[in-house]
């Protein structure tokens, strides 16, 4: 049965000049912060588990991630892409004339640019638009795509289809697309026209990605791509576009990179498209640099790892009986209500320290380790986690991760973030994505000594764990073959050293 396209809803803004709009009319209300953290906040159910067997336990162990404790940076991030997104409609009212034949105009390929910049409808000089580009950052594994994924899934709708009268066009409020692993262009532009086919599910039956690749060995220039999305933007009145994995970028050449960037600048530019980019913090200085024109890369926020509070003293040196909580204490705290263990453990100082100190304050870490922890737990039949189990479990599990986290702890991340995006990427099962990222880091970064025998030690384990193909393992072994000749060596400039 097919589903019906969901309808929009009008709303009265409080600006005049936003009352005649109906795609700024046909946004949500802005949702006040303590509704927004009531409406995210998530915690799992669980079920009676007395009856539940090991398998059943195990599925839910892993609905850890599902938890959701939303902090301070949710609130600034919805704030954020709310007001990019009425700040790109304010300039493309469909109601306006004068709007739809600018926009049309701009992304019609057989009007030339010199044109445009005659008739006035693209400004010669490099000043500033309304419009902006914004940046979500952080290191891997601190909840970046889950910030993202919550706030946009569930305060603002995908696509809706409007019924008025002088107004019954189809408005695609967020569009998302993924950075491909290998920076290509082409691959970017394909993956945009699926996103649109994805967002256009339930309303038309277009298949634009056909359109513009009919078969495998044949595509659509990049140019005309450009022309196309551009024109698709405008009659479906996109309101954000969503790049993740930004960081991918970096793996393109010099002139792609450029170009890239300046597709970015344009369509922000001159048809008030608004960007959402989100990559590693490693791309945040791609990322801020000034764009071809010298318009500003946008608004950043970045995400940090959890920080922990101490505990506050009395004058006399007794503990608080209240001590001043924090976003950390918060999840902790949820992760000790989501136990599916029989002999679960109650929460102390003592384990909070110990979580703090193995993962570093990184969500990513923390969920997977709470997992982990349990899960060893059932299979041995222990049914509860000690600490010495918990350090045994992260030794094991973290391995590749080792030099990352050893890194940050003496404030010397730097080069070392990109392993965390790396084991991440082994755990989606994408591990042609994970090797080429590996290469990558390999290739480019300086390290050696006790770095690069604990990477050696981490992708031995993973061979164990996954299933590869043989050309995986071969491209594999041969970034095996080059860790293990660093491992014989302490380059000059080393900065890691091997704590546990």
């Amino acid at each position: 049965m097919k589903n019906s396209p969901k309808l929009a809803q009008y709303r009265i803004p409080k600006l005049e000049e936003h009352q005649a709009n109906p795609l700024i009319c046909a946004l949500p209300s802005y949702v006040q912060p303590s509704r927004l953290r009531q409406v995210l906040h998530k915690m799992p159910k669980l079920p009676d588990l007395e009856f539940l067997d090991d398998a059943d336990r195990i599925v839910l162990a892993k609905r850890i991630r599902k938890i959701r404790v939303p902090t301070k940076i949710f609130v600034d991030f919805y704030h954020e892409v709310y007001n990019l997104i009425v700040v790109g409609y304010e300039e493309r009212n469909p109601l306006n004339p004068e709007d739809c034949e600018f926009h049309y105009d701009i992304a019609d390929p057989n009007i030339s640019i010199e044109e445009l910049i005659a008739s006035g409808k693209i400004p010669e000089t490099n000043e500033d638009t309304t419009c902006e580009h914004m940046i979500l950052t952080g290191i891997s594994g601190v909840g970046k795509t889950a910030l993202k994924n919550s706030v946009l899934k569930t305060l603002l709708p995908k696509t809706r289809l409007h019924t008025k009268d002088n107004f019954d066009e189809i408005q695609i409020i967020q569009l998302h697309a993924e950075m491909p692993h290998d920076g290509s262009r082409a691959t970017l532009l394909k993956n945009l026209f699926s996103g649109i086919d994805k967002a256009l599910k339930g309303f038309e039956e277009n298949n634009y990605l056909k359109q513009v690749q009919p078969r495998l060995d044949r595509s659509a220039s990049i140019g005309a791509m450009e022309s196309f999305f551009r024109s698709l933007c405008i009659k479906y009145h996109v309101g954000i576009i969503v790049i993740d994995e930004f960081q991918n970028i970096e793996v393109a050449d010099k002139d792609n990179r450029a170009k890239m960037l300046y597709f970015f600048n344009s369509m922000s530019n001159q048809l008030n498209v608004p960007f959402l980019k989100i990559g590693t913090t490693d791309s945040l200085k791609l990322m801020k640099t000034k764009f071809l024109n010298g318009r500003r890369a946008g608004d950043t926020i970045e995400l940090e790892p959890y920080v922990k509070l101490p505990l506050l003293l009395k004058s006399n040196g007794d503990k608080e009986e209240k001590p001043l909580r924090s976003s950390w204490n918060d999840l902790v705290m949820s992760l000790f209500e989501f136990q599916v263990i029989k002999k679960p453990i109650t929460y102390s100082e003592r384990w909070d320290k110990e979580l703090y100190k193995l993962s570093c304050g990184i969500p990513y870490v923390l969920y997977t380790l709470w997992q982990e922890v349990q899960i060893y737990a059932i299979r041995t039949g222990a049914e509860t986690i000690t600490l010495k189990r918990l350090n045994d479990v992260f030794k094991r599990r973290f391995k590749l991760v080792k030099t990352a986290l050893t890194a940050l702890r003496s404030k010397r991340l730097g080069q070392f973030q990109d392993l965390l995006n790396v084991a991440q990427l082994f755990d989606n099962d994408d591990a042609e994505a994970a090797i080429k990222r590996l290469n990558h880091f390999v290739e480019e970064e300086n390290f050696s000594g006790a770095a690069a025998s604990d990477i050696l030690l981490g992708l031995e384990e993973i061979e164990q764990e996954f299933t590869l193909k043989e050309s995986q393992k071969k491209k594999l072994a041969k970034i095996k073959a080059s860790l293990k000749e660093r491992a014989a060596t302490i380059k000059k400039g080393q900065v890691y050293e091997n704590k546990a």
